[in-house]
């Protein structure tokens, strides 16, 4: 288990550290030089953060 403050499933495949993301676009996610998509499933979970 994560922490929930710290970390947020933003895609089936993925989850972010919230401290690293450097860009939110609408529905994807900069960290450094990559590209990480949200899934509509997880944007409104991920957006109330």
């Amino acid at each position: 288990m994560l922490p929930d403050k710290k970390f947020a499933r933003v895609h089936k495949s993925f989850i972010v550290a919230i401290d690293k993301i450097d860009h939110i676009e609408k529905n994807r996610i900069r960290i450094a030089d990559q590209i990480i998509p949200i899934r509509n499933t997880y944007a409104d979970i991920f957006l109330k953060c």
